[in-house]
């Protein structure tokens, strides 16, 4: 049953769930900055206003094709545990300890006895210890495309642009039955002072979550907990695609020129839902694959970004946006599910699109730019993941037009242990360019890559 726990939540398991960021590699290079310091290739996806904005190259187009990047994100105390788990190999050493206690019952070797019985309460103390630690925690990682045509314009900027986004949150779901049941018989074995003591009447540990009775020695032995065992592990699958038109305008108010932009879209969601219990894991025969496209949902609704935009210096930009202005729910597949439960009961999950406000703004001097951005909504996960409310820093320096060098931070206010730095680089040969992101952290990795044209 321990193959499971690490390769499975690692390999399976995709992003950080409902954040303001995007994968584009020029922001995430500057911490994910973007709100009025974007360039005009993805203005689009952080202020539709941008594209009114630029005070150079009042008519200039810009390709995206495409952007592609993912970015993870787990823990670093969950990471902990699940390597000291996998280090450690708790689940083989109960079993060995098993098989070892019931040889010495059925020899009557109270040394042996003795040994196993030490090994048996020690691994299920540490095991029930790293199981609480880990449950409930999520494991994400976070895939983005997109392509985009923009042309920037003071009388009428214009974006047409596609992305998608992949989030799937997993956590290990830990239940109270299971660490109930082994602290019970690491209790029963470590309070056998001789074979007799343990093996002299039937005992059985009660959850009080589902009333379910389990006999864990029997007949003079000791019966292993593996099968016993009720925990699930969740997956939950939210793939957004948009399809949209951005428009900007710059309008002359009280002798202050403030871009306005719009971004009416097409927003398609796609949920998929597994909570398959841990036997089902361990089975050869299991393809979660199958499980997740049999509990699959998808829903598509019209939607809308609204961006504002202006200069209260020449050099300074400032920048507010409002995504997802109609907020959404939608609901995952029916699910039967064994956890905690009765094998019959139905379960769904709603998940939310919730208005996303984000205010920013970019200090431009020759050929440095200095950026910041805050979340002034608390973005929610979708199910386990963390709920984030970024603040955002980062810089960008233009050599000649040709060598960008970029770098820069963020902080998520809702998590004080979410703390990302980032880097990057941009070359433009000509009319074309490409530009790399990285992000990194204790619990934070990600990177981009985009191609484009200019011209």
């Amino acid at each position: 049953m321990k193959k499971y726990l690490l390769p499975l939540l690692f390999s399976s398991t995709y992003a950080v769930a409902g954040p303001f960021v995007t994968a584009d590699a020029r922001s995430m290079a500057m911490g994910d900055v973007g709100v009025a310091a974007s360039a005009p290739g993805t203005a689009a996806l952080y202020n539709p206003a941008l594209l009114s904005s630029y005070s150079e190259d009042n008519n200039k187009f810009s390709l995206v094709l495409p952007n592609v990047g993912v970015s993870a994100y787990a823990d670093e105390d969950t990471i902990d545990s699940f390597n000291d788990i996998d280090d450690n190999d708790y689940l083989t050493r109960i079993a060995d300890a098993v098989d070892g206690i019931n040889t010495a019952i059925n020899a009557s070797n109270e040394g042996n006895f003795d040994n196993y019985k030490s090994l048996f309460a020690s691994s299920t103390n540490e095991f029930n210890s790293k199981l609480d630690a880990i449950s409930g925690e999520p494991l994400n990682i976070n895939a983005n495309a997109m392509f985009a045509l923009s042309r920037q314009n003071k009388g009428l900027g214009v974006s047409v642009y596609a992305s998608s986004n992949a989030v799937v949150e997993s956590s290990l779901a830990i239940s109270p039955c299971d660490t109930g049941l082994l602290s019970a018989i690491a209790n029963t074995v470590a309070g056998a002072d001789q074979i007799a003591d343990l093996t002299g009447s039937t005992d059985s540990y009660t959850c009080a979550a589902t009333g379910t009775t389990i006999d864990f020695i029997d007949s003079g032995e000791l019966i292993s907990p593996d099968d016993k065992l009720i925990s699930a592990v969740e997956f939950a699958l939210v793939a957004t695609s948009e399809v949209g038109v951005s428009l900007s305008h710059a309008f002359n108010l009280h002798g202050r020129e403030v871009s306005i932009g719009i971004t009416p879209k097409v927003l398609t969601v796609t949920t998929q839902y597994a909570r398959p219990s841990l036997q089902q894991i361990d089975d050869d025969q299991y393809d979660l694959g199958d499980e997740l496209e049999a509990h699959e949902e998808e829903y598509s609704d019209m939607n809308l970004d609204i961006g504002v935009a202006t200069k209260l210096l020449d050099s300074l930009t400032v920048g507010v946006v409002v995504k997802n202005l109609i907020g959404q729910s939608y609901d995952t597949a029916l699910y039967t599910t064994t956890f905690d439960s009765a094998p019959s009961e139905i379960n769904k999950q709603t998940i939310d699109i919730d208005p996303q406000i984000r205010a920013g703004l970019a200090w431009q001097a020759g050929g440095l730019t200095v950026a910041a951005d805050l979340d002034i909504t608390e973005n929610k996960g979708y199910l386990a993941g963390n709920d984030s409310q970024y603040m955002a820093a980062g810089l960008e320096y233009n050599a000649f037009n040709t060598l960008r060098l970029r770098a820069g931070m963020r902080s998520n206010l809702s998590d004080s242990d979410d703390t990302a730095f980032s880097a990057g680089v941009g070359l433009n040969i000509v009319a074309a360019h490409i530009d790399l992101g990285l992000i990194s952290s204790s619990n934070n990795a990600g990177a981009s890559l985009q191609f484009g044209v200019e011209f």
